[in-house]
Formats: structure tokens, C-alpha cells, sequence
């Protein structure tokens, strides 16, 4: 669902594009209303629950922040890309971002559906730096010691 919305944003950021190019204002703001409606039923919570879920404290804070920045970013600056880019443009550049951040997704996102917390919390730490059971359990005293010894 996520991907099938991140898409459909990119579709659906072309088409206001287009409305607006060409002076269809009805069609323009009803294709606004359904992005809008896409986008908070598919990658508006999103960001905000996966960050949850695969992060410790310090990395949903990083999250967070560059969440809201990016937000920050483009409440100052949209007005300014209308000047520059037209409206048509600047939707178009839009669209072009969520393309990326759909391939983005796409290509280096994980699913963490049906995982452990466990297996969550490794999810993307690379392979190589990964501790074999043996030496996680040592590491965490489960395991007893002086019985592994034959």
C-alpha cells in the first residue's frame, strides 16, 4: 500500500501540474484534494510509526527533525518556487521528488512486518557487523559460561 501511494502521489502531483498549466482550476483542486487524501492515508503517518518502530531514542529524534525541517523547508520556500518555477513547475518538481523518494523506498527501505523486536533492532545494521548468537548471548549473560567449556 505504501508503494502503490508513493506512486500514485507522483501521478497525481503530474495532474495538478497539468490542470494548472492549463487553466483547469476545478480540476486542479479536486486532484490537490485526492493527493492530499493519498498521502495521509499512506505516507503521512508513515514516517512517523517506522521511525518508531526500527529506532532507538537518538535515531527517532534524528527522524524527527529532519521530518519537521523539511517541512519548515518547503512552508518558507514554496511561495518563492511559484515566483521561479510557475505553479506548474513547482508541482512538477514535486512529482519529480516523489518519484525519487518511491524508488527510495522501493530500493533501500526494509519491511519490518512479522519481525521480532530482536531482528527490528538489527534491521539495518550491516551484516558484517552483526554478532553471531553465541557471542550476543555472552555478551548479554544468557548464557552460561562455565557449562560451555566441555
Amino acid at each position: 500500500m505504501l508503494v502503490f501511494g508513493q506512486f500514485t502521489m507522483f501521478l497525481l502531483l503530474i495532474a495538478v501540474a497539468y490542470f494548472t498549466a492549463e487553466g483547469f482550476n476545478s480540476a486542479s483542486i479536486l486532484m490537490t484534494v485526492v493527493f492530499a487524501f493519498v498521502y495521509q492515508t499512506s505516507q503521512g503517518p508513515f514516517n512517523f510509526t517506522y521511525a518508531g518502530t526500527v529506532g532507538n531514542g537518538a535515531q527517532i529524534s534524528i527522524g524527527g527533525v529532519t521530518m519537521w525541517s523539511s517541512v519548515l523547508f518547503f512552508s518558507l520556500f514554496t511561495g518563492t518556487l511559484f515566483e521561479l518555477l510557475k505553479p506548474y513547475g513547482t508541482y512538477l518538481l514535486f512529482s519529480v521528488c516523489s518519484f525519487v523518494g518511491g524508488v527510495y523506498l522501493v530500493y533501500f527501505m526494509k519491511d519490518a512486518a512479522g519481525l521480532t523486536k530482536e531482528q527490528i533492532t538489527d534491521l539495518y545494521v550491516p551484516k558484517d557487523l552483526k554478532l553471531g548468537a553465541e557471542t550476543d548471548a555472552l555478551l548479554n549473560g544468557t548464557r552460561d559460561t562455565v557449562s560451555s567449556y566441555p
